[in-house]
């Protein structure tokens, strides 16, 4: 819960710098429209630097990695680093196609996967509010994961490292 907490802290003055750029140069487009502004020659330089850095090294190449992690593991089957590799090219290549030829239907796409996660998240809180009041009788002992929250807790500072990672990109959405 502290990694949260921190994550929610960090992406919060995350937003008051974005909402300061906002304000101060009223374009939509985000980080693109920015570096644009920052250097302007030569042209587009900064579009391409900023397109290469989302799409291969950014939060883009990791969530396709989790997504084909995910969908191995949905499939009963133990996945191989490189078969999680191989399902991440594919599935950055037809997002980066999808949006390249067909931008509208991209955006569409990515607001239908954005209310999937919304009412997934809501399904979850309010399980939970529901588990938490006893509502399901087959949990014994609903309040257990609050005794001893902290028992065999890691050691490592690269554990909590990794956590606060997977906390922003949590937050970043």
């Amino acid at each position: 819960m502290m990694v949260w907490l921190l994550g929610f802290i960090l992406s919060f003055a995350g937003l008051l710098i974005w909402l300061e750029l906002g304000c101060m140069i009223p374009r939509s487009g985000g980080e693109k429209v920015y570096l644009e502004a920052a250097y302007r020659r030569p042209k587009l330089l900064a579009t391409v630097v900023f397109a290469f850095q989302a799409i291969s090294l950014g939060f883009t190449a990791a969530g396709c990695i989790v997504f084909a992690s995910n969908m191995v593991i949905a499939a009963n089957r133990t996945p191989s680093e490189w078969e999680e590799r191989g399902i991440a090219i594919i599935v950055i290549c037809f997002v980066t196609l999808l949006h390249t030829f067909f931008p509208g239907a991209g955006v569409r796409a990515m607001n239908m996967v954005g209310l999937i996660k919304i009412f997934v998240l809501l399904f979850i809180v309010v399980t939970g509010w529901v588990v938490l009041g006893h509502g399901i009788k087959s949990i014994p002992n609903p309040t257990a994961s609050f005794q001893n929250a902290f028992a065999d807790s890691a050691t490592s500072g690269n554990l909590y490292a990794t956590a606060l990672f997977k906390v922003l990109n949590s937050y970043a959405g």
